[in-house]
């Protein structure tokens, strides 16, 4: 596998990388994760849905071969619970890497149904899969993918997408709109979510990492009151 897009979103503006513009995909990668090493991200929390199972073996890679940063992961169960980055030694800044699939555990077209926010955009997945389609271009425009390159779509979602383009069909640009619709997607699921667990308990969900640990502080804060907990 080898990573060809990446965007993120910050609540106001999006960013995207296309491994086209880059030497190769390592360059891209590095490029990403430079463009986070600012004193304006310090102490954010940056979610990756799927970070443990998936995104998190090509961090884990890219972060290593960086200069001036230090990277302390923290483990549980072979997943990873937070990725704090370290960098720029003399201010000493610091982002925390989480994975919101710990928090949210369900699907990111799921969750932007249920918290009602923009949601997910139709990809042929399989275009740029060099088990269906060899050696595709990164750049190629042309017609509108075959709907055998689309993943669970009924014909009418087929036809309705292919009526959204009068002219020719842009991998690279439908690549980055439905990467950086994703984020979009998640930033507002987890702004939405922070929200309601802070109506109702009080709570900052960015002060834990999963959904046990959240539902432990919740216990803890309003009903554990003065028993204490049993050492098992």
């Amino acid at each position: 596998m080898t990573p060809y897009c990446i965007c993120f979103y910050d609540g106001k503006s999006s960013k995207s990388f296309y491994l086209t513009d880059y030497k190769d995909s390592q360059e891209m990668l590095k490029f990403a994760i430079s463009s986070l090493l600012k004193r304006k991200y310090k102490g954010y929390k940056i979610y990756v849905h799927n970070l443990s199972n998936f995104d998190g073996i090509f961090l884990l890679k890219i972060l290593s071969s960086i200069n001036h940063i230090k990277v302390q992961p923290i483990l549980k169960d072979g997943k990873i619970i937070n990725l704090k980055l370290n960098y720029d030694s003399i201010n000493s800044y610091q982002i925390n890497f989480r994975d919101s699939f710990l928090i949210l555990p369900s699907s990111l077209r799921k969750l932007a149904i249920q918290f009602k926010v923009d949601n997910k955009t139709l990809f042929p997945y399989n275009f740029v899969n060099d088990k269906y389609n060899k050696n595709i271009d990164l750049n190629y425009i042309g017609s509108v993918p075959l709907i055998k390159y689309f993943i669970n779509i009924s014909l009418e979602d087929y036809n309705q997408y292919k009526l959204l383009f009068n002219k020719n069909w842009s991998l690279k640009d439908e690549s980055i709109k439905y990467c950086n619709q994703d984020c979009i997607s998640l930033y507002q699921i987890i702004h939405k979510f922070n929200i309601l667990i802070y109506d109702k308990y009080h709570i900052n969900i960015h002060k834990y990492p999963t959904l046990p640990s959240l539902a432990f502080g919740i216990y803890r804060t309003h009903y554990l009151k003065d028993y204490p907990i049993p050492l098992i």
